[in-house]
């Protein structure tokens, strides 16, 4: 038995099929790219928090974390440039036997290649022995600014807003 030609109309009818299902194709790959970047910029700030809690910072550590001319401010410190940011962080984890940093609420906006997010905060260090006040606290409101890059997403810009603390008068 032979096939009969098709009519036209079914060839516009699966030309149209085509053409619907590239367009859902597109639209489900830019929502995936949308999840990927959220996850991936959620990632870039826990991996902050933990390797400062790991409290080790081997040569490099801010490579997978800031970007080259990165900025960060924090009440009473500001300073720019990936070296001089790992410097500080590093001298500052110092005041502590160890930390713990809790990050949540992560809100994220992507632009492209660039995007924004915040995320609240609770930290914690361990004074050293023999310090009066064992333990400092703090909660604050994290805001950052990230790039896309080679290496995946880093942070261009850190800025850290305390809205309450232990300290008393460090």
């Amino acid at each position: 038995m032979r096939c009969k030609a098709h009519p036209p109309v079914m060839d516009e009818l699966r030309a149209e099929n085509r053409r619907a299902t590239r367009e859902h194709l597109a639209a489900l790959d830019e929502r995936l790219r949308a999840v990927a970047d959220r996850v991936e910029l959620v990632a870039l700030a826990d991996r902050y928090f933990c390797l400062l809690d790991e409290q080790e910072f081997p040569a490099g550590w801010a490579d997978s974390v800031f970007t080259e001319d990165a900025f960060l401010e924090f009440p009473g410190r500001l300073c720019g440039g990936r070296s001089t940011i790992a410097e500080f962080l590093r001298r500052d984890a110092e005041r502590y036997d160890r930390t713990q940093r809790v990050g949540a609420d992560h809100l994220v906006t992507v632009h492209g290649d660039a995007a924004s997010l915040c995320w609240n905060s609770i930290e914690t260090g361990a004074c050293p022995a023999g310090d009066q006040d064992r333990y400092l606290s703090v909660g604050g409101r994290y805001r950052a600014e990230a790039a896309r890059t080679s290496d995946g997403w880093r942070l261009t810009h850190l800025f850290l807003r305390l809205i309450w603390t232990t300290d008393r008068g460090r």
